[in-house]
Parts: C-alpha cells; sequence; structure tokens
C-alpha cells in the first residue's frame, strides 16, 4: 500500500508541476541512498539492511549491491532506500499514518487525474471506492441523488459470474441514499462478495455458499432491517465480528433453497446461541473495533450489537410464544449498546480533524444506537412488555437537519413510529392508583383521541417520503394503529355505547387493512411473508384475533363481516406461508386461528362474547392474549367424546371412503365448516418439538 501511495504522491506532482516522466525511469527501482553504507574498523563494509527489507524482517542484500537496489526491493518493485539510524515501525502506527497520507493526497486530486490513475494502478480503484463510500456516509450531503461513481462503465463488463440482478457498479450502496426503495436491488461488486471458505465447529462454508447466503441476506433481509454496512461484504465483516458473520450466515439460511431440509440451518442455531451467549457472559470489549484485529467470538463491539438485533428479529425457529427469545436478546443488544458507548455518540462537527476511522465509527454507532431502540420498541409492542428505549437527544441529534450524520430516511421512518409507540404505552399505562397502571377511561379517549391525530401526521408525512413498493414501512405504521385502538377494549363497560362503538370499528377496519396490506404485497411478490420478522407475523394474527372477536360479538350488526372473514382467511393463508418448519409458531398459529373462528362462533351462539377482556396486563397486545386464554379455557372445558379424542389425539382409527368424516375434512377450507374445533386446538397447543428441551 505504501508503494501504490508513493505512486499516487508521484502522479499528482508530475501531472501538475512537470510533464510525465519518461518510460525509462520506471523500469527498475533504485537506490536512493546518496552515501555508502557504514564500514566497522576492519575496513569491511557493515552489513545493513535496506529501510523496507528491515521493516519486513526479510533478508537482505543491500550491503553487496550498493548503490544499487537489493534483490528483494527489485523482485518486488520497491524504493531501496539505506538508512543507518532508521528504526521499525509498528504496523498499527504505519497504517494510521497512511490514511492521514491518503486523505490529503484525495483532497488534491481531480477526477480526471482520479481515472487516469486507476487506469494504470487497478488495485486502488478498490480502496478509493471503499474510501469514498465511508466518507460519503458521513459527510454532510443534502438531497436525494448525491451520488459517487467511479469507473463504473469499465469495471461492469470486467467482472465474470456475475448474477444478472446485480450491476456492476462502484457507487454508494442503498444505505447511502436519501431513500432506497425496496424495488431496487443493492448493488455489490464482485469483489466484495469474494470471501474465503469458513468453519466452525463441525460446519464448514465454501466461498460459493457463503457468497449465496450473502446475497440471500443483502437482498430479502437487509431492505427490512438496513443495520449492517453490506458494502463491506462477508470477508470483511468476519474480520470486524465474526459473531456478526454467522448471524448474517445463519439468518440466511432460513429460506436458502439449497438447504430445503434445514438440516445447516438447525446445525448452526446451538453453535450462534453459543456464541452470543459468550458475548454475554464473558465479552472481550472493543470500543474501536478495525479489520487489522484479532477476529474473536466473544467480542463486544458495535458490531456484534448488529447481531444481536439481527437474531432478535429472525430469532431460532421456536414452537411457542413462550420459548420466543426476541425479547431478552433485544434487551441484550440494548444493554450492550449502552456499555460500549453508543448511547452518547461521538461527535464529528467537533472542528477537529477526523481519521476515516473515526467518521466511520461514528456513524455506525449513531445508526446502530437508532436501530437498537426501533428493534426493542417493535418486540416490546407486540409481546405487551415494557420497551427499553431512550428516546433522548442521543437519537434526535443524529437525524436533526445539517447534522453530519447521514441516517437513511428508512430508518427515519422506522425510528418515528417506533417513538410513537413508545408515547402510546407511556401515556396510556401512567396511572399510578390502577393496579394495571391504566388510565381512567374518562382521561384515556380524549388522550387516544390526541394519539390518533399524531399518527394521522405521521402517516401523512410517510405518504409523500415512502415509495409505493415498500411494504415494511407501512406494515410497521398500521401495526401501530392496530395497537394504539386495541386500547378501547380496555374497561370497555365504563366507556359510552356510541365511543366504544366508534372506536372499536376504527380498529376492526385496521385490523382488516394491515392483514390486506400484507396479502396485497404478496400478490405482488411471493416471497414477501416468507421474510418477515417473527414479529410482523405475529401481528398478522393478532389482527385475526381481533376480527375474529368482534364479528363474533353484538358489534356484528355494524361491521362488515363479509370483508373480515376474507381478511380472517387470509391472515391464516399467510401466516402458513411464513412457516419454516412444521409445528413452528407461524404453522401452528394458522392451525390455531382456523379452530379459534370455531370457538368464538361457539361462544356467540351460547350468547357468551361480549366486547370486553379480563388479561389487561399486556397493554396493547392484551386481547390478543386474551383470546388465547379464551381458546384454552373453552378446549380445556369441552368434554370430548371417546371418537373425536382418538381423532385429537392423532388415534389410528379406520374409516370407509363413504363415511369417513376425516376424508371430508380434508378438503373443507371453509371456517364455518371446521370439526371437532376444540380436540385440533387442544392437539396443536400440546404439540412444541420445537421448544428448548429441558437440561438436567
Amino acid at each position: 500500500m505504501s508503494h501504490e501511495l508513493h505512486l499516487l504522491n508521484q502522479q499528482i506532482k508530475t501531472q501538475s508541476v512537470s510533464p510525465p516522466p519518461s518510460m525509462e525511469e520506471h523500469t527498475a527501482p533504485q537506490s536512493t541512498s546518496s552515501t555508502p553504507p557504514p564500514v566497522l574498523k576492519s575496513g569491511k563494509p557493515k552489513r545493513i539492511a535496506c529501510v523496507e527489507c528491515r521493516q519486513q524482517k526479510s533478508r537482505c542484500d543491500a550491503h553487496e549491491k550498493h548503490p544499487g537496489p537489493c534483490t528483494r526491493c527489485i523482485k518486488k518493485g520497491l524504493k531501496c532506500d539505506l538508512k543507518s539510524d532508521y528504526k521499525r515501525t509498528y504496523k498499527r502506527a504505519r497504517i494510521a499514518e497512511i490514511e492521514k497520507e491518503f486523505t490529503e493526497l484525495k483532497k488534491s486530486l481531480s477526477s480526471s487525474q482520479a481515472a487516469d490513475l486507476i487506469s494504470k494502478i487497478p488495485s486502488l480503484a478498490q480502496h478509493l471506492c471503499q474510501e469514498f463510500t465511508s466518507h460519503f456516509h458521513i459527510s454532510n450531503m443534502k438531497g436525494a441523488d448525491n451520488r459517487f461513481s467511479l469507473n463504473s462503465s469499465e469495471t461492469n463488463n470486467s467482472i465474470p459470474n456475475t448474477p444478472s440482478i446485480y450491476r456492476q457498479i462502484d457507487q454508494p450502496l442503498s444505505q447511502n441514499y436519501h431513500y432506497a426503495s425496496t424495488a431496487e436491488k443493492t448493488i455489490l461488486p464482485e469483489y466484495v462478495l469474494h470471501c474465503e471458505q469458513k468453519s466452525i465447529d463441525v460446519i464448514t462454508l465454501s466461498s460459493e455458499t457463503i457468497r449465496a447466503l450473502y446475497i440471500e441476506y443483502v437482498e430479502h433481509f437487509h431492505p427490512i432491517l438496513p443495520v449492517v454496512d453490506v458494502s463491506k461484504g462477508p470477508e470483511r465483516l468476519y474480520k470486524l465480528c465474526p459473531a456478526l458473520f454467522w448471524v448474517i450466515m445463519f439468518v440466511s439460511l432460513r429460506r436458502f433453497s439449497e438447504d430445503s431440509h434445514h438440516k445447516l440451518l438447525l446445525e448452526l442455531s446451538p453453535i450462534v446461541k453459543g456464541i452470543l451467549a459468550e458475548i454475554m457472559i464473558s465479552p472481550i470489549t472493543r470500543y474501536n473495533p478495525t479489520e487489522e484485529d484479532e477476529p474473536i467470538l466473544n467480542a463486544s463491539s458495535v458490531f456484534s450489537v448488529q447481531a444481536f438485533l439481527l437474531y432478535s428479529f429472525w430469532p431460532p425457529v421456536t414452537s411457542s410464544l413462550s420459548a420466543d427469545s426476541s425479547y431478552t436478546t433485544v434487551g441484550t443488544a440494548l444493554f450492550q449498546a449502552i456499555r460500549i458507548g453508543l448511547h452518547t455518540p461521538a461527535s464529528i462537527s467537533d472542528g477537529q480533524q477526523k481519521t476515516p476511522q473515526q467518521l466511520f465509527m461514528a456513524h455506525e454507532s449513531a445508526k446502530t444506537w437508532i436501530i437498537c431502540n426501533i428493534v426493542s420498541q417493535t418486540i416490546a409492542t407486540s409481546f405487551g412488555f415494557p420497551a427499553f428505549v431512550q428516546f433522548d437527544s442521543s437519537i434526535w441529534n443524529s437525524i436533526r437537519p445539517g447534522s453530519n450524520i447521514s441516517i437513511p430516511r428508512s430508518i427515519q421512518l422506522m425510528m418515528e413510529i417506533a417513538h410513537f409507540g413508545d408515547q402510546v404505552a407511556k401515556t396510556l399505562n401512567s396511572n399510578t392508583l390502577d393496579p394495571y397502571a391504566l388510565v381512567d377511561p374518562t382521561e384515556r379517549l380524549p388522550l387516544l383521541k390526541l394519539l390518533q391525530r399524531r399518527l394521522d401526521e405521521i402517516e401523512i408525512r410517510m405518504s409523500h417520503d415512502l415509495p409505493s413498493d415498500d411494504g415494511f414501512r407501512r406494515f410497521q405504521l398500521l401495526s401501530a394503529r392496530v395497537h394504539l385502538l386495541t386500547y378501547y377494549f380496555m374497561d370497555s363497560s365504563r366507556i359510552a355505547d356510541f365511543e366504544l362503538q366508534r372506536g372499536l370499528v376504527n380498529l376492526y377496519n385496521a385490523a382488516m387493512s394491515l392483514i390486506n396490506l400484507a396479502q396485497l404485497f404478496q400478490e405482488k411478490d411471493r416471497k414477501f411473508v416468507k421474510y418477515l420478522p417473527g414479529v410482523y407475523v405475529l401481528n398478522i394474527w393478532q389482527s385475526a384475533c381481533i376480527i375474529g372477536k368482534l364479528i363474533h360479538s353484538p358489534l356484528k350488526k355494524i361491521v362488515d363481516t363479509g370483508s373480515g372473514k376474507q381478511s380472517y382467511l387470509a391472515a391464516i393463508s399467510l401466516a402458513a406461508k411464513a412457516s419454516i418448519l412444521k409445528h413452528d409458531m407461524a404453522h401452528r398459529s394458522s392451525g390455531i386461528m382456523r379452530n379459534m373462528w370455531q370457538v368464538f362462533r361457539q361462544l356467540d351462539d351460547k350468547k357468551m362474547s361480549s366486547l370486553s377482556i379480563n388479561i389487561r396486563t399486556r397493554m396493547s397486545a392484551s386481547v390478543f392474549f386474551d383470546c388465547l386464554y379464551l381458546l384454552r379455557d373453552q378446549v380445556g372445558m369441552t368434554k370430548l367424546s371417546n371418537e373425536s379424542q382418538k381423532v385429537g389425539n392423532g388415534g389410528s382409527q379406520k374409516s370407509t371412503p363413504g363415511s369417513s368424516t376425516s376424508s371430508r375434512t380434508r378438503k373443507q377450507r371453509s371456517l364455518s365448516n371446521t370439526v371437532n374445533a376444540e380436540s385440533k386446538a387442544r392437539k396443536i397447543i400440546r404439540t412444541i418439538p420445537l421448544d428448548p428441551q429441558p437440561i438436567s
């Protein structure tokens, strides 16, 4: 690299001051020593190595070939210099010096000089692109069309074996745009995708497999949660944080076509758990990680926080909500982020000169801290738990107008929605006199209207900034509306009938809109629901429960039951398509929803349905968990006949084609004709093979 910088310096000087040098000047390296090597008292010349060989601790014959260059410098094409007082420098200090020199040289390099120089020194193209990309991340640029490209027309056709969905250009990736549309493919040059074979425990991933998994992650998972700087590629991410590398591989295996039986996914799952457990229990903290550091699995840094965030949004496959680790791991991510100081990001606008490494770390810290709060609030709201968030100046300073840190617009919109969820939880659950901390209904109604107006304002802003093809941010916005309006179920007997009915009708329509939106994007892209985070699938399930409860309630005379039933069926289908393994949470939720409809109908027929709920401890998720409690209670109270018990417990009763109810059941897909709903629901509830096993 030092030789390339020397050529870069010489190129700038010669183009700006003197005419181009002749070819003879570069035919062979010359020794620049003007004095002969020192002589011993015996009269023999002292054996002294040149600067380059001494720095690398290599054998040198400069004392024999003086004044010509040594053999190694001739072979490497290096400048051979003899200095008796030269002392070796540490590589880190030398790298820092090179970075500083390189930054100064870039400032004086014009675009025409850059193009000419890159054509002569191709190895500089990658480094220049990376440096300019890093600089673009944090530079104070305004507007959506600020882009930088290097030699794109020439490199596009020079890289073989590139998928047709990728265009080979050197420009900042989707995180650098003012807003990155989900329809636009994130563009990765081929050299970025290259990675050596990696092994851990009994698992070995070849270069081709790593490349395919990384493309899988960049195409389908990164647009949902753009927390990782994917422009670095798998090899550089591994050097920065092996834990992040293996989590990316683990998440990508969820839908990897070459692992259709999910053998590799199940084998890697306990290994990744072990890695993250080591970071939690015995971390080695790195406040300023670099690629020159030794890659260790239990390093705690900004990149390990990113690994926990991905692991929280796409957790290991389980069969029940009680075994889901999302809430636990996102709490670990947030506390780890505070421990390494991400909640107090360093300022890059204090007037002091910053190195590229400092600028890059400032951007990564600010972005990761914002997404920590987003993921924590999203997961906590879906499960009905208090959220570990800190929406304060540490976040708002990063996105204020004029900030030198460039945060993608998609992340800013997600942050607004998450902040709104935090406001809802703290506003409507702040009564210290109530055992559930719920605000009194007389105060709650005006607060609900005020929060609805606030959400309407966010939706209006998003309608201008959000591309029509970004279903993920729209899904999050509708989820926030559903969670807000569920508070109309709290203490419903103390709310005026008109206000209650109006609020629940709005909730019914919001739940249908959420499911219909997911169905719409699923029709546009059949892979849409397959890559949704687990909490998003949980939101679909919660919306279906709200629809089923309100259709089989005194409110059925007001709401559109036909559209509601279609949305309920769509939710069942979406949950089934989101399933990765049989008996996972998505698979079980699909079956539970189908049988829950019958339970709701039976309760309605018995005049036992109501608009009130018994569980009020889970905030906006209380309605959902009340429906699950109702299902368990109903299944437990129902006395099943011996025949239905055999069907529910998987009995081996034989049946004839003419009289079989099981064969007729397989053909029936209608909600109203589901038979033995209680026994089937009981069987589904008891079947949890993917949950953790007890450890003796």
